[in-house]
């Protein structure tokens, strides 16, 4: 499989995931409902759904009876991006206005409230033995539960004045590796794989998620500005601590880690002091240091997947860790 097989395959999965949400946002408020479904029509690769449906494709052959459950972790995953924006006070997602930018405060939190609860009507009126819809109500809780601990530990580090890069990458594990994980290991339990297995899938959902952050964190000092969606810098104009910053504030000078801490604390960053922020980590080498903290991760996503049968599945899902090393958006 080359790369260009692997973004027909992830364009087809965008479609069928976006048209089986479109038909289950039957919500009769309209603003309300232009609200919930803002992202879902602002673009996105659909990961999460995508990594569900082929790990379910590893044990068996490519059906629809998974898509309401990938379209389920889909719109989970929106909740979130919707209610962490609201904390983050960002402007833009996906190029666009965020919801609460767009609509005020008040109907963003409706509209996550309400993606949360469509997440648990899709699970419970899907075709899945009641045994297996149990199981996915429990693992969805616990997982959102897990998300919400990696975001108060995410805020939480804002105000901190010291934060290592192994706290950071054990927050990263709850709020970007659980979904992920979740997702993966929901494929394997829809399709009834054995326990071993099913573990196999979470490990490498959650080794995934670090390696993704990790280039996120790049991305979000190096990118396009027009392709990644957001302002380039913005979360060092937010002052919050990433891979890079902390990395920084750890290697450079105490005159230039005391420079750009000052710089992060900042809240009216200048775009000169912006990009003196940049450069100063670029200088500390941790971008070079993301870059191999990312090969790391996406190595042993790799292996956790050689766990797995040989399947087309599971061709997918590596050659997704290969393309996912190097996106630019």
């Amino acid at each position: 499989m080359n790369s260009e097989e692997l973004q027909n395959d992830i364009k087809q999965n965008v479609v069928e995931i976006n048209d089986f949400i479109a038909s289950n946002m039957t919500i009769s408020v309209p603003h309300l409902k232009e609200a919930c479904y803002h992202l879902f029509g602002a673009g996105g690769k659909r990961v999460r759904p995508y990594i569900m449906r082929k790990a379910y494709e590893i044990f068996l052959p490519k059906d629809s009876k998974i898509v309401p459950i990938a379209s389920a972790v889909e719109i989970l995953h929106t909740f979130t991006l919707i209610h962490d924006d609201i904390m983050d006070q960002d402007a833009f997602r996906r190029g666009i206005p965020t919801v609460h930018v767009k609509w005020g405060k008040n109907v963003a939190i409706l509209a996550g409230d309400v993606l949360h609860a469509l997440v648990f009507s899709i699970i419970g009126e899907s075709s899945l033995k009641p045994t297996i819809k149990a199981q996915l109500i429990t693992d969805f809780s616990k997982s959102i539960i897990k998300i919400c601990e990696g975001q108060a530990m995410d805020i939480q580090f804002e105000s901190e004045p010291s934060v290592s890069v192994n706290q950071y990458i054990n927050m990263v594990k709850l709020k970007t590796g659980e979904l992920l994980s979740l997702a993966a290991k929901t494929g394997g339990i829809v399709a009834n794989a054995n326990p071993q297995i099913i573990s196999s899938l979470g490990e490498f959902g959650v080794n995934y998620g670090i390696a993704f952050q990790m280039r996120d964190d790049i991305l979000g000092m190096t990118a396009d500005e027009s392709e990644f969606g957001k302002p380039v810098g913005s979360d060092l104009r937010q002052g919050k601590k990433t891979f890079l910053t902390l990395y920084a504030l750890e290697n450079l000078t105490k005159t230039l880690a005391t420079e750009l801490v000052n710089l992060m604390t900042n809240r009216s960053t200048s775009p000169t002091d912006l990009s003196r922020g940049i450069a100063l980590i670029k200088e500390s080498g941790a971008i070079e240091a993301a870059e191999a903290k990312t090969e790391h991760y996406s190595q042993l996503a790799l292996q956790n997947l050689s766990q797995l049968p040989q399947s087309s599945g599971r061709e997918h899902l590596e050659k997704l860790v290969e393309f996912s090393l190097k996106r630019e958006c």
